[in-house]
């Protein structure tokens, strides 16, 4: 059913399609990436938890410890210890007076690495939203310190202070607490 829904999408003309309808896919697609990183994870975990299993070794942390239940797992707070938030990250890039020279604003990309630069821990495009106010991303991620890469579009810049980890992109360094969503906000001018 996946692969049926790509193989359209991949035969679909974008520009057939309204600026929010485009958005509104693209932001399906990221939400459908993070489903099917999330669920490789599990699986691969769960397979490891066999492989060590049969060696009479300890189970892996993601069989272990129930916080670490898979994807569309339920977890109550007894068992996850932070209650039913997920930790997370959220880009935004507010359209504002700067960039309203631009009929649709350029979808770009997201890097996020772990806080030493690798290795590179989630990926994405940060979409418009529908009403065309705002660019985000969307990304649940393990409590930790990470640096948030974003590449301006063509003809583009970001006025954030960049870390300068990545040449090209704008790099700032983002905290995400233990059950928390962190927002990082970048600013676009032309």
């Amino acid at each position: 059913m996946v692969l049926t829904g790509l193989g359209y999408l991949a035969a679909a003309d974008p520009t057939a399609y309204a600026a929010a309808a485009q958005a509104q896919c693209l932001q399906a697609l990221e939400q459908a990436d993070s489903m099917s990183i999330a669920v490789r994870a599990w699986f691969l975990c769960v397979r490891e938890w066999a492989e060590l299993h049969r060696g009479g070794r300890l189970q892996p942390d993601c069989v272990a410890d129930p916080a670490h239940a898979g994807p569309g797992r339920k977890r109550t707070s007894e068992q996850s210890g932070i209650g039913t938030h997920q930790s997370g990250l959220a880009v935004r890039a507010p359209l504002t007076e700067a960039v309203a020279d631009i009929p649709i604003p350029p979808p770009f990309p997201v890097r996020v690495l772990a806080s030493q630069g690798s290795p590179v821990v989630a990926t994405g495009t940060v979409t418009p939203n529908a009403q065309l106010t705002q660019l985000g991303w969307n990304k649940p991620l393990p409590a930790g310190t990470y640096q948030v890469c974003v590449q301006p579009p063509a003809g583009l810049r970001f006025t954030d202070k960049s870390t300068g980890l990545r040449r090209g992109w704008t790099c700032v360094v983002a905290y995400i607490a233990p059950g928390s969503q962190t927002q990082v906000t970048f600013h676009l001018t032309s």
